[in-house]
């Protein structure tokens, strides 16, 4: 009879000790701040609005230099930018990112397999690369790797 309820309460100890580290997980999540850098504004829409849901801040813009713009006043976790954007495209904009926020975690969205653009990418620091059309399971992925990682949010340094 001791035995058990011995037991019984480790197990609850345990079950209580899963269920804290999934309110943590959550909360890190919940606490993301994401810039979506996507020309095609439905696309942008619903990758933010996919972000929104799973309670992450957002805030998109179509350009490169838009995104540098809001990176400079606006700390963000995470970037994900288009392969393909007028005027500076995504590598131009991964490689002043990269001068400016070297530490920058930033996902490439790719409309089409490139190798050569993947390559590059690596080379540049991208370790991930999102094939459109962007599901939600995705971008849960992406935060949730990122949220497991004790790091703070990328600002202007």
């Amino acid at each position: 009879m001791i035995k058990s309820s011995k037991e019984a309460l480790l197990a609850q100890g345990r079950e209580l000790h899963r269920e804290k580290a999934a309110l943590r997980s959550q909360a890190a999540l919940r606490a993301m701040r994401v810039l979506v850098v996507e020309d095609d504004p439905e696309l942008q829409w619903r990758v933010a609005r996919m972000l929104t849901v799973q309670g992450s801040r957002v805030v998109g813009t179509s350009t490169g230099e838009g995104a540098l713009a809001l990176i400079a006043q606006w700390p963000v976790d995470w970037v994900l930018v288009d392969d393909e954007l007028p005027g500076m495209s995504g590598m131009q904009f991964i490689e002043h990112l990269r001068l400016h926020y070297p530490s920058a975690s930033i996902a490439m969205m790719m409309s089409r397999s490139d190798a050569s653009l993947r390559d590059a990418a690596k080379a540049m620091g991208v370790r991930v690369f999102l094939e459109k059309p962007i599901r939600k399971e995705m971008l849960q992925s992406l935060l949730g790797a990122k949220a497991s990682q004790p790091s703070s949010p990328l600002a202007a340094e």
